[in-house]
């Protein structure tokens, strides 16, 4: 394994040249399994970045935050993808504690940013514990905030690494096509993410 700040020039700097496979497979060459996290929000987009990771890394752990507020669809678009490319997903939760007590006083009601740290922040961060690079599906065209992010960079004590950064809403568009993934079932219901 190369030194941390290699690893970053690598997929960094000269991302560009870099396919999203190619981008993923670097960070998987340079760091050992147990210092790579992945997320998934299961939104109407993730099917992308799973699959690009079912051909480097298929049996990786993908966590998925079950804030225990999701659509059914979204669960059963899960358990879809991960028996249809052999994905490794597992679900991560708020502690039993956090989520009564979220539900008990309707805390997405009146407080909706507590709400959010706790069922889903919290629990992240303890996924975060121990690792060295957070893979996210996040691209650049999704929204302005977006637009500015580089292919590695260090957030929260780690380096966030966004193998799909680049790619255009034509080029998602091709490949869900060209790979015929599945379409999320909540599209057809107007969500869009």
């Amino acid at each position: 394994m190369k030194p941390e700040s290699e690893s970053v020039v690598a997929v960094g700097n000269g991302g560009e040249h870099l396919s999203p496979t190619e981008r993923l497979a670097v960070v998987f060459d340079q760091y050992a399994p147990e210092e790579i996290l992945v997320t998934t929000s299961l939104g109407t987009s993730s099917a992308l970045l799973l699959h690009v990771l079912s051909r480097v890394a298929p049996q990786h752990p993908i966590y998925f935050v079950d804030t225990g507020y999701h659509f059914a669809e979204t669960l059963h678009y899960g358990q879809y993808l991960q028996d249809l490319w052999g994905l490794n997903l597992v679900y991560a939760s708020p502690t039993q504690e956090d989520h009564a007590f979220t539900k008990a006083t309707e805390l997405w009601k009146t407080q909706p940013d507590q709400c959010c740290a706790l069922n889903k922040v919290q629990p992240v961060n303890r996924l975060k514990q121990g690792k060295k690079v957070w893979v996210s599906g996040l691209m650049r065209y999704q929204n302005a905030n977006r637009a500015y992010l580089d292919y590695a960079e260090p957030k929260g004590g780690l380096t966030k690494v966004y193998p799909l950064l680049d790619m255009t809403e034509e080029e998602v568009h091709l490949y869900q096509l060209l790979y015929e993934l599945p379409k999320h079932p909540l599209l057809d219901r107007g969500y869009d993410s």
